[in-house]
């Protein structure tokens, strides 16, 4: 509805949308978009084609064009349990993982592997993702708003940083072992080589996202028929795990 109203005052009083967005900003309490804001307007070169596509549209009768700004606010605030499972095997030290988020082209499973990887100093290739089912997860929350791929994240780095506890003991009887070395010391010690890790609603941080995207879209005013020429975006993700698998998220959307 407010984007409606910012719309309408727009159109009535023949100003550019964005003045007016930007006019009925709070920038006291959302201050962190202040940069984020400037930054898009000018690398995405947001005035001079504002004036390109007016004159577009002058130009064209059944083909019109519009550059749009809109400023992005996501909490992440959920509710969620998650069981995460890590097994090392002792023969040659291969680590299988299940969790209870469902992967469904988010890259969560990609992202698990390369957090086990990094704790655990191994090589992805010694890390395998097992599939999910009620009985190695059989209370967990269901998978949404991302917040999934980040509990998952949670629990393996758990998951190792138990296993590495573990390890321990059979680490200083070795000097600089492999992995495969320690694994095998551990297991002829009866060192556990199973782990768990538990993401309850205790775990849940409340933190805001923020972001501003410009697009441009033309459309055929006979047929509806439209195109997305352009789109510019800027969203504060913190420490990317892969920007490959973010950029390839963006990139998804649109």
């Amino acid at each position: 509805m407010a984007e409606t109203i910012l719309e309408r005052i727009a159109y009535e009083m023949n100003i550019d949308p964005f003045e007016i967005r930007l006019k009925n900003f709070d920038s006291i309490k959302y201050d962190e978009m202040i940069g984020m804001i400037t930054r898009i307007r000018t690398e995405s070169q947001y005035d001079e084609r504002r004036v390109l596509v007016e004159k577009f549209n002058i130009d064209n009768r059944w083909k019109k064009r519009g550059l749009k700004v809109s400023f992005l606010r996501w909490n992440t605030s959920r509710r969620k349990y998650l069981d995460v499972n890590l097994d090392v095997y002792k023969d040659d030290g291969t680590v299988a993982i299940t969790h209870g988020g469902i992967e469904m082209g988010q890259g969560m499973n990609t992202r698990a592997v390369q957090i086990c990887a990094s704790f655990l100093n191994i090589p992805l290739d010694k890390i395998q993702i097992k599939c999910t089912n009620t009985i190695n997860a059989p209370n967990n929350s269901d998978t949404e708003s991302s917040v999934t791929s980040q509990n998952v994240g949670r629990g393996v780095r758990r998951c190792c940083e138990e296993l590495l506890t573990r390890l321990e003991p059979a680490k200083k009887q070795l000097h600089d072992p492999t992995w495969v070395e320690l694994v095998q010391k551990a297991y002829a010690m009866n060192i556990d080589l199973q782990v768990h890790g538990f993401v309850s609603p205790n775990d849940e941080v409340d933190q805001t996202i923020y972001g501003v995207t410009v697009a441009e879209v033309e459309i055929d005013v006979l047929t509806g028929e439209w195109e997305i020429l352009r789109v510019d975006l800027i969203e504060d993700v913190g420490r990317s795990i892969n920007p490959d698998l973010d950029v390839g998220q963006v990139s998804k959307l649109f």
